[in-house]
């Protein structure tokens, strides 16, 4: 049976705090997104992304723009590059929140600089309830006129997990605009969710059909990540287990409901959800009966975490996260003698880590407990956040100094006190259907002095 962590003694005071859901400190880096959420539009690569801090959500949006894609006029011996963003926030009812331009301007010293990549950051820190949102952006270049264009359905969660599903896409009409599923639902008892889709079917003033809304459970995986340099027994298998669609292990119907459809608007519903939906990976995918034929969208997943999520409550749970600190001897002294040393044990590891020290081994654990609730909600995907090698990566080695996103791999730059410098570490995406659902290190085993040293810093 598992333990709770308030039966801890000298650990209680931190475990404590974290254990009741406060908000992630100002640490968290900004470069840190959820999954990196990265929307790509004609070389221009953007980052949405909110951040949990003072108990209020907040939205953050980065650009990465090409500087051969910016037009550059020519001023005496440098060249000056103009960027316009318009960025428009507002709920899924169409209330605008935010509504501003923000011109972003680079003043270049030399004509090779423009070969280089520019790199602006935008934060918009907004207070916001929780909700679904629409964030629209418009990107002008002022000297030549071009405009690139984002749009993304966004959920913002300042408290509890929530259950999304956006951008469903008919596959096979070209009468019906976009279908966007969001469902925000902190899995619990009177939960619903919603659902709205654009109708743009030709040359009818209505249309009847039946509407199904299947969701689908399929096998997934949670094992724990590995280290950077290779294999290790208490980590799991070698192989990145990923999941296939493919393998459903049930499969119900949420919504079985015919209606008249117009031929434009958006059509909206509430649908209270099932209280016993089971912990997994899941995929919904919505279906428009009609007498001509049947629509069908593309497969949206989503996942079921704990009511806990992303808190780590358990101390089952905290025992299972300090293998990414611990030996394989350190480990199996811990789990020896099954629950009833099982607290006992887990001080003792802390303990010894830190020399004895319960000052520094309190203040150790806030360190590593709260990042491991920053990653579950930060790369929380098909597993929880703290088991991806991404979760892995920022509790053991903390925020990265710097990001670079490609649509191909994801890279963190961490400092290396023994070369004296950044060292790249990269992930490449895990794709579903095409869509990232996560992303997994790709290990070298040079990485393992880096990795020990780092460890060495925890005992310090």
């Amino acid at each position: 049976m598992k333990r709770v962590l308030k039966g801890l003694a000298w650990s209680l005071p931190i475990l404590a705090g974290l254990i009741q859901g406060c908000a992630p400190s100002d640490s968290v880096r900004e470069y840190i997104s959820d999954q990196m959420n990265p929307f790509t539009r004609k070389h221009i690569n953007y980052a949405l992304y909110s951040m949990i801090r003072d108990n209020q959500s907040r939205i953050y949006f980065s650009l990465q723009i090409p500087r051969n894609e910016i037009t550059f006029a020519q001023n005496g011996d440098s060249y000056h590059g103009s960027l316009q963003l318009r960025l428009q926030v507002s709920k899924i009812t169409g209330t605008v929140v935010l509504d501003t331009t923000i011109l972003i301007a680079r003043q270049l010293k030399s004509y090779e600089e423009t070969q280089q990549q520019v790199f602006e950051k935008i934060q918009v820190g907004l207070p916001l309830e929780s909700g679904g949102f629409r964030v629209e952006g418009l990107v002008t270049d002022e000297i030549s006129g071009s405009d690139y264009k984002i749009t993304t359905v966004y959920t913002i969660d300042p408290k509890d997990y929530k259950i999304q599903l956006s951008s469903i896409r008919f596959l096979d009409s070209p009468n019906f605009g976009d279908v966007s599923v969001t469902k925000q639902l902190p899995i619990g008892p009177g939960r619903e969710a919603q659902i709205s889709f654009d109708i743009g079917h030709s040359g009818l003033d209505s249309l009847d059909a039946r509407i199904l809304l299947m969701i689908t459970r399929v096998k997934s995986d949670t094992v724990i990540a590995r280290p950077l340099y290779g294999l290790n027994p208490i980590m799991g298998s070698i192989e990145t287990r990923g999941y296939k669609l493919t393998d459903p292990l049930y499969q119900f119907t949420l919504l079985d409901s015919s209606l008249t459809l117009h031929s434009t608007g958006t059509l909206s519903l509430n649908l209270p959800f099932p209280d016993t939906l089971k912990l997994g990976t899941y995929y919904a995918t919505l279906l428009v009966k009609t007498s001509v034929q049947t629509y069908t969208s593309r497969k949206e997943v989503f996942h079921v975490f704990p009511e806990t999520h992303p808190y780590i409550r358990n101390l089952h749970d905290a025992v299972s996260v300090v293998r990414y600190l611990a030996t394989t001897s350190e480990f199996e002294r811990i789990v020896s003698g099954g629950d009833s040393l099982l607290k006992s044990n887990f001080d003792a590891f802390w303990l010894n880590l830190t020399e004895g020290n319960p000052a520094v081994a309190k203040r150790k654990i806030a360190q590593f407990y709260e990042r491991a609730e920053e990653a579950n909600r930060f790369f929380s995907g098909y597993k929880p956040g703290w088991r991806t090698d991404l979760g892995m990566t920022y509790i053991v080695l903390g925020p990265p100094v710097m990001v670079e996103w490609t649509p191909t791999q994801l890279t963190w730059y961490y400092f290396y006190r023994r070369v004296g410098q950044n060292i790249p570490l990269i992930f490449t995406p895990i794709r579903v259907d095409d869509v990232i659902v996560g992303y997994t290190f790709d290990r070298f085993a040079n990485y393992e002095d880096f990795w020990l040293e780092t460890r060495r810093n925890w005992e310090r």
